[in-house]
């Protein structure tokens, strides 16, 4: 493997129980060797291994997805068993671990992301041989209980938008409401994707918080990059927010930043509306409806309930708020279904299908 500082050799040593398994490390060694990663195995801690795998996943999952990883090992998994070396780890460390974070607190949820970065991490681990085994595996993490979408009633709704009704960001709450638009796709929303005349809103991008970063970029899925059509009141609300920006950009003047993006709900100076001060806007008109505190997120969620009581059908309402599959949106929203399923055949109702 080369020299070092002092003109010596450089080794590394795999030992196999055939000649076929040695032929196999020798080529894995060389391939690591080749990539800059042929540490010795036997050193290597699982936080070392870790920021491996986080920098190995930097290039195939969101930004956002990242720096949750990136904070569970930091926070959660390293300063418990991270010292512990891969060629040692085994299944009691990590249920250990899993214990620790039940005892501090932490939902099971969190347990089971830790559960999923640790497996993950360890199954490349076995791929690129560093470990004979996955010890994560061999664990049964907790199960977190079932939870079910919180949302408004269409009374509560109505509410909402009436305490914030006169407000800048009015708009962005309206559209929330009556489309099921994500947050993100609300904040990365710019003037050009919004076509006034036709009643047309193309969603392009996602405008998201990935840990300290701004991160923008584009829908995940083909089905999430989606045109959305829509109603006379829409567009006039829509258009009743382009003229109150007009006028706060007259107001700013100088301080105005034309170098930015055409936002269509930009902060008081052109630049994007950051999401905790849009979390914060949030909170304050709940308190000022006085009515029951929901996430951002749930306002979505509010949106397909009211779908629902509409009659509108799963497959439209699962195009529109860009879910990749309908069984995914049955699924999440299971219990606005449950009245249906529980609609069951009986014996009578068969007998005047029969005679029919």
């Amino acid at each position: 493997m080369g020299v070092d500082a002092r003109g010596r050799q450089k080794r590394k040593y795999a030992y196999a129980r055939s000649k076929t398994e040695a032929e196999r490390k020798l080529l894995e060694l060389l391939v690591k060797y080749g990539a800059g990663q042929a540490a010795d195995p036997g050193r290597v801690t699982l936080s070392e291994h870790l920021e491996r795998w986080l920098a190995y996943k930097e290039a195939r999952v969101k930004p956002t997805t990242l720096a949750g990883y990136a904070n569970l090992v930091k926070n959660h998994i390293a300063p418990e068993i991270g010292q512990v070396r891969l060629a040692k780890l085994n299944a009691y460390h990590i249920e250990q671990l899993y214990q620790a974070m039940l005892a501090r607190g932490l939902s099971a949820r969190m347990v089971n992301l830790a559960h999923v970065v640790l497996n993950n991490a360890l199954g490349l681990a076995v791929r690129w041989g560093t470990l004979d085994r996955n010890p994560a595996a061999a664990v049964d993490p907790p199960r977190p209980a079932p939870t079910e979408p919180a949302y408004w009633t269409p009374e509560q709704a109505v509410a909402f938008l009436e305490a914030a009704r006169g407000h800048r960001l009015f708009a962005l709450f309206y559209l929330a409401l009556v489309t099921g638009m994500r947050r993100g796709e609300l904040l990365g929303l710019q003037w050009p994707d919004v076509e006034l005349e036709r009643g047309v809103l193309q969603i392009r991008r996602n405008l998201t918080v990935a840990g300290s970063e701004i991160v923008i970029s584009e829908p995940k899925t083909a089905r999430a990059r989606r045109a959305l059509f829509l109603s006379a009141e829409a567009v006039a609300v829509l258009r009743d927010h382009q003229s109150r920006q007009e006028a706060e950009r007259r107001q700013a003047a100088s301080l105005w930043r034309n170098d930015c993006p055409p936002w269509v709900f930009a902060s008081g100076v052109g630049t994007f509306t950051h999401p905790g001060n849009l979390r914060r806007t949030f909170v304050a008109l709940l308190k000022r409806a006085g009515v029951p505190a929901i996430r951002i997120h749930d306002l979505r969620h509010t949106y397909v309930s009211l779908e629902r009581a509409r009659g509108t059908q799963i497959e439209v309402i699962s195009s529109r708020v860009g879910h990749s599959r309908v069984s995914f949106t049955l699924q999440a929203y299971r219990h606005l279904y449950e009245p249906e399923e529980r609609d069951v055949l009986t014996l009578g109702e068969l007998a005047e299908v029969t005679s029919k």
